[in-house]
């Protein structure tokens, strides 16, 4: 379990993609700020056009893995 008075960096992740009209671009992850791999906890992505952008706050020293997941808009 991390310490939550450790350091952070701010980390961004990009995505070029095309998805369907409604839906959303999630990113969930083994850390807290990307939903602990709960997708209902999963961290949204901002669109522009094409382009799908995520920046968040990462502790320092932990591996994170992520997985991105598209789904339909839930309101």
């Amino acid at each position: 379990m991390a310490d939550a008075n450790a350091a952070h960096i701010a980390v961004r992740i990009k995505a070029h993609t095309k998805i369907g009209y409604g839906e959303d671009l999630l990113v969930c992850g083994s850390v807290p700020a990307l939903g602990s791999w709960s997708l209902a906890d999963a961290a949204l992505m901002q669109c522009q056009g094409d382009m799908w952008t995520l920046t968040t706050e990462l502790p320092c020293g932990v591996r994170a893995q992520t997985s991105a997941n598209d789904g339909a808009h839930s309101g």
